[in-house]
């Protein structure tokens, strides 16, 4: 069964109704480091308990047997992966960023088809930064599928820099990193990163 992004996406993130079930505020969430010499990316996806997760275990229970196996899991974990980046796009001085896959995890994913508890999963990549950088600019774009509903970003900033700009968000010098990022239709994250342990806060 071969699945485009598009369709994955409309599965697992629709807008179905959710009457007798919790819906997650947040169905994405992203979490952005900055070490010395790469970025690193966290991104985290769920699926609403009741209708919808039940249906997205069913869509992959190839067999049909009511029960997700190995293979089968490892294709829901894959779909909810490209579904994470159906809309995300994350630059670095102008460039898209090849990113490398570090981890990835599910979450509940080999429960039987019947199960209508939450299903997601977490992703970790990294990606090179310029050697002896000075400065960087990056710019996060992501939306949800439901236009009033943004995803969440964190940004984690060590002493290895610190932030000139940033067109969204709320820094805090204690934790050294940039909250309350809400990313949607025309809300991307732009920033301007400086080397060097001088914090703005």
């Amino acid at each position: 069964r071969l699945l485009g992004a598009a369709a994955i996406g409309g599965l697992l993130l629709s807008q179905g109704s959710m009457a007798f079930a919790h819906r997650f505020e947040h169905p994405k969430s992203l979490r952005l480091g900055l070490r010395a010499d790469r970025l690193v990316l966290a991104i985290s996806v769920d699926v609403d308990p009741g209708r919808e997760s039940g249906r997205t275990r069913a869509f992959f229970d190839r067999d049909g047997d009511g029960q997700l196996d190995a293979a089968e899991q490892a294709l829901l974990l894959d779909g909810l992966e490209r579904a994470a980046w159906t809309r995300l796009r994350i630059h670095l001085d102008d460039r898209e960023i090849s990113w490398a896959p570090v981890t990835r995890s599910g979450h509940r994913l080999g429960s039987k088809t019947e199960d209508t508890r939450a299903l997601g999963a977490t992703f970790m990549y990294t990606a090179p930064l310029p050697e002896a950088w000075a400065r960087v600019e990056l710019q996060v774009q992501d939306r949800d599928k439901r236009r009033d509903v943004h995803v969440p970003l964190v940004l984690d900033l060590p002493d290895v820099g610190w932030v000139e700009f940033a067109s969204q968000g709320e820094w805090d010098s204690g934790s050294r990193n940039l909250r309350s990022v809400r990313l949607g239709p025309e809300r991307p994250l732009e920033l301007r990163i400086r080397r060097g342990a001088r914090g703005p806060g």
